[in-house]
Formats: C-alpha cells, sequence, structure tokens
C-alpha cells in the first residue's frame, strides 16, 4: 500500500472524527435542553438591548411552555426593574420564592427580615470563596452542590 495514501486516509479520519464530535456535541445540546430555556435566553438578550416588550413577551412563551420556569421568571421580573415597574418585579419575585418554598420543602427567609445588608453578605461570601480558591481549597461539596466530589475554584489566570 502506498504510504501517502494512507497518510492521507488517516488525516481525512481524523478531520472527520472531529467535525463528527463536533455536531454531535452541538446537537446535543440544543436535544436536550428544557422546554423554555430558548426563550429565556431571548428573554435576557432583549432585555440587554432595553427591547422590554419582546422581553417580556419571551418569558411569557417560555412560562406557556413551562409554567414555573424560574429563569423566565427572573427575567420578567429584571425586566419590570428595569421599567421601574417595582410593584410587577416584586410580585413575580414574591411568586418565585413561594414557588422555590415548595419546591424544596424548605423555610425561605430573605435576608431582609435580619435587617442585615445582603449585597455586604454577599460580597464576603465571594472574597471567601476567592481567597479559598487562591489557596486551592475545596470551595463545593456533595452535600452542598451535588458534585461528585469536593472541588476546587479552578485556577486564577492573570490576564496582564
Amino acid at each position: 500500500m502506498n504510504p501517502n495514501v494512507l497518510k492521507r486516509f488517516i488525516i481525512y479520519m481524523a478531520i472527520l472524527t472531529f467535525v463528527m464530535f463536533t455536531v454531535w456535541a452541538l446537537v446535543r445540546s440544543f436535544m436536550n435542553r428544557p422546554q423554555g430555556d430558548y426563550e429565556t435566553e431571548v428573554c435576557d438578550i432583549r432585555l440587554k438591548d432595553k427591547k422590554y416588550d419582546e422581553a417580556i413577551d419571551a418569558a411569557n412563551i417560555a412560562l406557556e411552555k413551562t409554567p414555573n420556569h424560574r429563569g423566565a421568571i427572573m427575567c420578567k421580573s429584571l425586566v419590570y426593574i428595569s421599567q421601574k415597574q417595582y410593584r410587577e418585579a416584586t410580585d413575580q419575585l414574591d411568586y418565585l420564592i413561594k414557588f422555590l418554598k415548595k419546591l424544596t420543602h424548605k423555610k425561605i427567609t430573605l435576608i431582609d427580615k435580619y435587617n442585615i445588608d445582603g449585597d455586604f453578605i454577599e460580597s464576603q461570601a465571594f472574597g471567601y470563596l476567592a481567597i479559598r480558591s487562591y489557596l486551592k481549597k475545596n470551595i463545593s461539596f456533595p452535600e452542598t452542590t451535588k458534585v461528585k466530589k469536593p472541588v476546587t475554584g479552578g485556577e486564577i489566570v492573570s490576564n496582564f
């Protein structure tokens, strides 16, 4: 057998394998999406473009497909906040909290009830996770996030 033909055949098979796995991964990522996820992404894009009516329409379509789609409810509330329609946003967020209480069968209390600044607590939590990541210590555990084993925060990359 001619070695050049064999070499060309191997190269073609490698390229074909790469292309087929790429196509398989893309098709699989679109086929396994929950109902309403696409419309929720559209809502998010329209929100960023300040096309609020189109964002609400997309969220409503997602909610028709999956009535309690958390992303769609959240996107709707963000649209209302962006439009300074705070009562409607509060209604959406209250519904989301009630839904999460039912879903988890847990008591959920907002931090505001304790007169604590939630933004401050969030910043402290991210600082804590950043230090643990820097020290290469675990930040996610099977008991809290259902990862298979405790994991670190990944690698710190310098952009300069």
